[in-house]
């Protein structure tokens, strides 16, 4: 059974929450803040989520998206890696759906397009919901939200792993450390706890642990 994002590890520590998502740190955290939303039950990806839950995620989306702009002082870029089938390359190693909610500002989608030499084909979209569209479709896919919050969608043949993490890192000059499993940025992570939380580091337990709560177990 996956347990990924379940165990009591500071890597899952709840930073804000509703009824049935949660929002807790990224491992491989190359900024401060970034902070993925999950759900509290297992799904491959938000795709596969019931439509009636998307009105709580959209709200939960939005609130997350505010408090990081306030915290930061930073414009936001949020985005989820929709596998179709367990395994698929596009889910970067993780087959549990999250969302990445990033401060930085880069022209997300312009990079993208790029390293796809522009053949991709998107749909703006004004909700999550359009993701149930591309599972529908029987397609993996990739969601945008840009730093004007505008959001974009468009399926994925040919995914490439880790593809944005490794064009964030290249916009910071960290090129070989865009990869989650080797690079987990836990100063990053305390960091993103303590402006969440109000507290210090010294009142945060941070337990020096490996990825396993990101695996299959």
């Amino acid at each position: 059974m996956t347990k990924q994002f379940e165990l009591p590890t500071v890597y899952n520590k709840t930073l804000l929450e509703s009824e049935n998502f949660k929002v807790i740190p990224s491992l491989g955290s190359m900024v401060e803040g970034w902070v993925l939303i999950v759900p509290k039950k297992h799904y491959l990806s938000f795709g596969y989520l019931e439509a009636y839950y998307f009105e709580e995620l959209n709200e939960l989306h939005c609130e997350l998206s505010s408090k990081l702009k306030k915290i930061y002082n930073k414009n936001i870029i949020s985005f989820e890696n929709g596998s179709f089938t367990s395994g698929s390359s596009i889910g970067c190693g993780v087959d549990y759906a999250h969302i990445h909610y990033v401060p930085i500002d880069i022209d997300i989608k312009q990079k993208v397009n790029d390293a796809y030499n522009n053949t991709l084909s998107w749909q703006k979209i004004s909700s999550l919901l359009s993701v149930k569209n591309t599972i529908e479709n029987l397609s993996s896919y990739l969601f945008i939200e840009d730093v004007n919050s505008q959001k974009f969608l468009c399926e994925i043949d040919k995914p490439y792993s880790q593809l944005i993490r490794q064009i964030i890192a290249n916009h910071l000059g960290i090129p070989e450390q865009y990869d989650w499993k080797a690079f987990h940025f836990e100063e990053n992570i305390k960091k993103t706890i303590e402006k969440f939380n109000n507290k210090t580091l010294n009142e945060i337990e941070f337990k020096n642990k490996s990825i396993s709560s990101y695996v299959e177990i």
